[in-house]
């Protein structure tokens, strides 16, 4: 789902443990999914790096839709 969000451009919130960051991109390959994150921690710093689905334990997820008429 987050692939299909992301090829729409419609980046999503994906939480980890106490943080929230944005995933904007991914890649995949025959053994593990990655997400490419833009995190704004530290403050203001805007890191980007890849996250293994198969390293790291996400929260939750947030995607913003926007619907008929709105």
């Amino acid at each position: 789902e987050a692939r299909s969000e992301i090829d729409a451009n419609r980046p999503l919130k994906s939480g980890s443990p106490g943080h929230a960051r944005v995933a904007i991109g991914w890649r995949e390959n025959p053994t593990e999914n990655w997400l490419r994150i833009n995190d704004p921690w530290p403050v203001n710093s805007g890191v980007q790096r890849w996250e293994s689905s198969a390293r790291l334990t996400w929260t939750n997820w947030i995607y913003v839709r926007r619907t008929a008429g709105g």
